[in-house]
């Protein structure tokens, strides 16, 4: 499964994490690579929280069938569009934008001021 890892953890964003009002977005290590990746045989979800020996059981059985790899931009935790938009508006979206949806500058002024 690392290997499996390493290969396709570039695509992953970071992990959303929300608690009550404050919401974040922290990176993943393999250890945690079940927060935000799944696997699917035919129209089987299969549980991520196996121990390294049932993996290894689960990759015997499953040899020459297809099994895709569900990979979640920010986690599973988001699990409808409607999630999406609102953690997005909530934690990754400027405030203030333009018309055309683009950062207003005050936000970048903003964004500028917190970082020094």
């Amino acid at each position: 499964m690392e290997s499996v890892w390493e290969m396709f953890s570039g695509r992953v964003e970071k992990h959303a994490v929300k608690t009550d009002v404050v919401c974040s977005v922290v990176t993943l290590q393999f250890a945690e690579w079940a927060k935000i990746v799944q696997f699917k045989v035919k129209k089987r979800v299969v549980d991520s929280t196996k121990f390294r020996q049932a993996w290894n059981q689960w990759l015997v059985a499953t040899r020459g069938t297809t099994v895709a790899l569900m990979i979640y931009e920010y986690g599973m935790a988001i699990a409808s569009a409607k999630d999406r938009d609102e953690f997005m508006k909530a934690c990754i979206l400027p405030e203030k934008t333009d018309r055309a949806g683009a950062a207003a500058e005050a936000s970048v002024r903003d964004v500028l001021v917190a970082l020094r």
